[in-house]
């Protein structure tokens, strides 16, 4: 995470920075990892609004959490910022992975 931090104050342009950490909570997941992910997506859409991906992210993240209505307002953010796209969410089925 230093190297992270680091990269960010040298590269605060640099798109890949600002969301590693969400974009890794959003691919790998793992039980407990939910509520972190949603935190770490969270942060990163505070730099980056308008990332459709970001909100996508999210969207998938709180259906797991079973945070239907917060998860349809994301939802609404992606058409907003993508009206004529197909973006789709993934949600984690996986028992094995998925924190109860």
């Amino acid at each position: 995470m230093i190297h992270l931090d680091l990269a960010r104050r040298l590269f605060p342009c640099e798109h890949w920075f600002r969301s590693g950490v969400a974009d890794y909570y959003a691919d790998v997941r793992w039980i407990g990892s939910r509520d972190p992910g949603i935190d770490a997506i969270r942060a990163a859409l505070s730099d980056d609004p308008n990332n459709a991906g970001l909100h996508r992210n999210l969207a998938g993240l709180l259906i797991e959490a079973g945070d239907l209505p917060e998860a349809q307002r994301e939802l609404d953010i992606v058409r907003r910022l993508v009206p004529f796209g197909t973006i789709p969410v993934y949600v984690n089925v996986n028992p094995e992975t998925r924190t109860p």
